[in-house]
């Protein structure tokens, strides 16, 4: 279950965080082409595990994990690049901080938390966004915020499906208890 290709791939691009940060902060031109490699091989791995059959447990927590390990680690470059304000770092981190106690709260209630597109969606279009700022385009940081306000718009949905799940199985609790 561990060493299927997709779950290799997620490895793999957790080993690439410290990689970029490394080359990011010494200024390296290679610090792109390292972060490119690393958000492309996440929509690659999660396409290979449908396409494959090898969606796993272990893959549906380690991913987003990882994803979250990239996006945090490459907001903190920028921020200490003076590329994005750490208010906008702040923002991003608070939201998976949540994202992540929310998940924590669901797995010990026993309820399953499953990537929504519109959660895929927002991911891409925030790790473009990081691409597009880490190479320097004059209307990066326009993206970048439009990524942000998505990327919160999906965390604020994640946490009202969860708590509505949460709210749906108590009251099924209480249901069965009559």
């Amino acid at each position: 279950m561990y060493f299927q290709v997709p779950n290799l791939l997620t490895f793999f691009r957790l080993c690439l965080v410290p990689v970029f940060f490394w080359f990011f902060l010494n200024e390296s031109t290679l610090a792109w082409f390292i972060f490119l490699l690393a958000a492309l091989s996440d929509f690659i791995d999660g396409w290979l595990a449908r396409r494959l059959g090898q969606i796993t447990s272990f893959g549906q927590v380690f991913d987003p994990l990882v994803d979250r390990v990239l996006i945090v680690v490459t907001l903190l470059a920028l921020a200490y690049s003076e590329l994005i304000s750490w208010v906008a770092f702040l923002l991003i981190l608070g939201r998976d901080v949540i994202i992540i106690l929310g998940y924590l709260i669901l797995w010990h209630e026993g309820a399953k938390v499953k990537v929504s597109g519109f959660g895929r969606v927002t991911t891409f279009v925030l790790l473009g966004s990081l691409f597009l700022l880490i190479i320097k385009l004059s209307f990066a940081p326009y993206v970048f915020w439009l990524g942000v306000i998505l990327y919160l718009l999906s965390g604020a949905l994640y946490v009202a499906q969860g708590t509505l799940r949460i709210w749906r199985k108590k009251v099924a609790l209480e249901v069965g208890k009559r």
